[in-house]
């Protein structure tokens, strides 16, 4: 019983921490090419100029949508992961502890690792 709520709960603050912060989405469409697709170059530039700014600060300024702003909030990406998770899972029951679960390890990795 509790590798069924670690594992999904793990992951889900695994995908939140790595988009939310890390560089790693942006390193790797550039590496693999996409990043004129998701505008890392642009980022990059603007980066220059600004060094404080964030990829999805840049997303969000320059191309402020309703699906960027839900990508970029860990608590919506996480309560869409979550009803992903159910969803594969076959398993509604356990949306709130999988939820719960998942920001306040997100929360606790991230205040582990913060500078």
């Amino acid at each position: 019983m509790i590798l069924e709520i670690l594992i999904p709960t793990s992951l889900i603050s695994t995908v939140l921490f790595v988009w939310l912060k890390t560089e790693a989405f942006e390193e790797y469409s550039a590496l693999l090419g996409f990043d004129k697709f998701f505008k890392v170059k642009e980022y990059r530039d603007a980066r220059e100029k600004n060094p404080l700014i964030t990829y999805h600060d840049h997303l969000l300024s320059n191309y402020d949508s309703f699906f960027l702003r839900l990508i970029t909030c860990p608590y919506c990406l996480g309560a869409w992961l979550t009803l992903a998770v159910c969803i594969h899972k076959e398993t509604f029951s356990l949306f709130g502890v999988y939820y719960l679960g998942s920001l306040i390890l997100y929360a606790l990795v991230y205040k582990a690792t913060k500078e």
